[in-house]
């Protein structure tokens, strides 16, 4: 139950990204209903007017709230069932509407058109938002998308026979069939018939590709080592990275390799043995590069991967954050969703990435095995980024022993 309290915080608050003022039932509630639905939770009060006067719902408020109800029906699609109490404040009835998102449903649209709150505003979706909606929701399989200018021809093929006698051995020469015809009667999602031409899907050219980034130029991975703790600096090395995932992986991790130090420690003074300890176990940087190239939405065209390193940690971030099913808390459980489930499944396949759901427990388990504190994980809607804090800073202070790749 919503208290006259509660609304009167609601009002002082005023307007933004979860509120709204609506002054009476109009078909414009509907916009605000879908561009919540579509967003975040969000609180419509109807009878307050948007300078946060209170002027109450006018008639009997069962009636309008039938009425808001019959909106949400006739004009929102999917239909809304959304949660409404009347609450007395200033001996004035409020319609209090509570909005939950569900991202199983999206996108809702109010009269056919898509809408997204921006701020304090619910304005239209661009064609990208509400295609992005679509793909949260699991409607779209973005990986399996063709590539419309690429050609079966752009695919390595001595790589896809590789791929398919490890999985499928022997069934190439079984079945007598050439590469092409075969990944089509199989049905791998690597490529599709698109306008009767046989066409590479984007999960074909990341995994197969001659050159991915001449058809997706979003699939580069950029890399840079900074001189001290800030982007501001110049950069001691920078390098943009291309090439099919796998092929992103090792260079990614050979750059973070040549550019991180290694402490020498001498582990009993009595005796001449030495043990090398790097700034980051390379076991960990491998699986915070794989899970940013696997995991990213590749729907954001020239926005690449980054990889940073400075003197204290190494960064990682890659566009689209975490999918709705997953929040901060289900990382390292073992709880797992892909917005690229065929890259995910054959890179599995290939031997290049770990089981579903255990690739951030790896990452803290080799961190606490180098005597590394803990990765750290920060998620934004439109981003995705892992931390490593450098183990060299306490080697320096504690032994003073220390070398260079």
């Amino acid at each position: 139950m919503t208290s006259a309290e509660q609304v009167k915080e609601l009002i002082a608050q005023g307007e933004g990204q979860r509120v709204e003022f609506v002054q009476e039932i109009t078909p414009v509630p509907a916009i605000d209903l879908v561009a919540f639905a579509n967003t975040n939770d969000g609180v419509i009060l109807i009878g307050v007017q948007d300078d946060g006067q209170v002027c109450g719902v006018e008639g009997d408020p069962r009636r309008v709230e039938e009425r808001l109800m019959g909106l949400c029906r006739v004009n929102c699609a999917p239909p809304l069932t959304p949660t409404v109490e009347v609450v007395h404040f200033e001996d004035k009835p409020v319609l209090v509407v509570q909005v939950r998102e569900d991202w199983r449903r999206k996108p809702y649209r109010a009269k056919g058109m898509c809408y997204v709150r921006a701020g304090s505003t619910s304005r239209r979706a661009t064609q990208d938002e509400e295609y992005r909606l679509a793909q949260e929701a699991g409607r779209i399989i973005f990986d399996q998308s063709p590539i419309a200018k690429a050609t079966f021809a752009d695919l390595d093929q001595a790589k896809l026979r590789r791929y398919l006698s490890t999985r499928l051995p022997n069934a190439l020469e079984a079945n007598g069939r050439t590469i092409a015809q075969f990944i089509e009667h199989a049905d791998l999602p690597f490529v599709v018939r698109h306008d009767d031409t046989l066409t590479p899907t984007l999960a074909g050219l990341l995994l197969f590709g001659q050159q991915p980034q001449r058809f997706l130029p979003q699939a580069y991975l950029s890399a840079a080592r900074f001189a001290g703790n800030d982007i501001d600096v110049s950069a001691l090395d920078r390098v943009t990275l291309r090439g099919t995932l796998d092929e992103l992986i090792e260079q990614g991790l050979a750059f973070v390799q040549r550019n991180m130090r290694v402490a020498s420690l001498l582990q009993d003074e009595r005796l001449p043995y030495r043990t090398d300890v790097p700034e980051y176990p390379l076991r960990a940087a491998r699986e915070a590069i794989t899970n940013a190239v696997v995991h990213r939405d590749y729907s954001y065209t020239g926005r690449d991967v980054v990889l940073r390193m400075f003197d204290d940690r190494l960064e990682i971030v890659s566009p689209g954050g975490l999918l709705p099913e997953l929040t901060p808390d289900d990382l390292g459980t073992g709880k797992f969703a892909s917005r690229n489930p065929t890259l995910a499944q054959a890179m599995r396949e290939m031997g290049l990435a770990e089981r579903f759901g255990t690739g951030v427990r790896l990452m803290r388990r080799e961190m606490e095995t180098n005597g590394s504190t803990p990765p750290i994980f920060t998620t934004e809607p439109d981003t995705f980024a892992v931390t490593l804090p450098a183990r060299e800073l306490e080697l320096w202070q504690n032994h003073g022993q220390r070398r260079y790749n």
